[in-house]
């Protein structure tokens, strides 16, 4: 099957477990139902801040077993993508600086929830089952973002009057991965898929999405 073709099924995926949270996870529920508070808002931006504090950390990991390996191209394209993912983890702390004014360190273990911390861990266990595997996580972690932030901003600052100045961490994602969802399908053409095909890539992205609901579905307790 042609990349084209597993790149429409993957985002389609990605749409239709989008449209699955909406109606049945109870942030996202709050969410919609104008019940969110700032407290459960700051803790949201917390884990992400954490979640994005560690991704150049896996990148390297990634970068590293395709070496390993003896995919070079692959490696390359991890490489790469490390000088764009430095330091975002600060717009969130600006953020919950901004909003409570409280200080904290996005990298330490101690700023996620137990199902953040099991998110993290488990990137690291899905770039070692292969690295390519990776490069899936990337594309669900953009289009879902450039999918979820527009409506999850309007509907914070209505919750609980928190303006989208005060969430960049989404913000900012969401505008950076519009380019990088195309750019996806560009770079995997040719790297390959190293044997994978849509039905595989397919189970990673609902594995994922399977992670994602548990985390944030606990934030609404």
């Amino acid at each position: 099957m042609s990349v084209d073709l597993i790149y429409g099924k993957l985002t389609k995926q990605i749409a239709l477990r989008y449209k699955h949270l909406q109606k049945e996870n109870e942030f996202f529920l709050a969410s919609e139902n104008g019940k969110l508070g700032q407290d459960q808002v700051v803790m949201l931006l917390k884990n992400l801040s954490h979640l994005t504090s560690q991704t150049p950390r896996h990148l390297k990991i990634a970068a590293v077993e395709a070496r390993n390996r003896d995919l070079n191209d692959l490696a390359r394209f991890f490489e790469n993508k490390l000088d764009e993912e430095v330091d975002h983890d600060k717009w969130g702390e600006n953020d919950v600086k901004a909003i409570t004014g409280e200080s904290f360190d996005p990298s330490q273990s101690t700023t996620a929830t137990p199902e953040m911390s099991s998110f993290v861990e488990q990137n690291i266990v899905l770039i070692k089952k292969h690295p390519f595997l990776y490069t899936v996580y990337i594309l669900w972690a953009e289009l879902f973002t450039v999918m979820s932030t527009p409506k999850f901003l309007a509907q914070v600052e209505k919750s609980c009057g928190i303006p989208p100045e005060f969430m960049s961490i989404l913000a900012n994602h969401a505008e950076l991965d519009k380019e990088h969802t195309a750019e996806w399908k560009e770079e995997v053409s040719k790297l390959g898929t190293f044997g994978y095909d849509d039905t595989d890539l397919i189970s990673v992205i609902d594995t994922i999405f399977d992670r994602y609901d548990r985390f944030i579905g606990k934030l609404a307790a």
